[in-house]
């Protein structure tokens, strides 16, 4: 029978800690990967990957959350930073999905066995699904606030003269 896990300092997952840490910073503060070290006493490398998990449990309890900094460590990003991440992670994913829809179209079905085909046709559907998200366009804010105040003027022209807003 195996042991029950226990966190690494016996009382506390280590996340826990820079969770907290990250809590405690302002959006803009730094958290580099030293300073996560030395409250943990552990190398760099298992710092990055706590580091990893309290940013998973941050953004699930919609927390403020960090942005990595490669060979530094980690900012502490509030709304508008949250805004740019989340436009990295989709061109990020957009990327992934193309290049994985070029290996799709590379890939020699005959030389592929009837269950491989099948599950070659099962791995096309959902890249090509999943990249047809990305590759939609939609119309920016400004755009829309125009097509609106052009509804508008044209909804109170067409209006009858009794009817007819004024632009007060």
């Amino acid at each position: 029978m195996t042991a029950l896990f226990q966190p690494a300092d016996g009382d506390r997952a280590r996340w826990r800690h820079v969770y907290e840490l990250v809590l405690s910073r302002t959006p803009g503060d730094d958290i580099t990967v030293q300073e996560v070290c030395d409250l943990l006493n552990i190398p760099a490398h298992t710092a990055w990957a706590v580091m990893l998990d309290a940013k998973k449990h941050l953004e699930q309890d919609r927390q403020q959350t960090v942005k990595s900094v490669s060979k530094f460590g980690w900012i502490v990003i509030d709304a508008k930073g949250n805004l740019d991440e989340i436009e990295r992670r989709r061109h990020k994913a957009h990327r992934a999905t193309s290049r994985a829809a070029r290996l799709i179209t590379a890939t020699d079905r005959g030389a592929l066995s009837p269950i491989d085909r099948n599950r070659l046709d099962f791995e096309t559907r959902n890249v090509l699904a999943a990249r047809s998200l990305y590759d939609r366009k939609s119309r920016s804010f400004a755009e829309l606030q125009r097509e609106s105040q052009q509804r508008r003027i044209t909804d109170s022209t067409a209006a009858p003269p009794s009817q007819r807003t004024t632009g007060n």
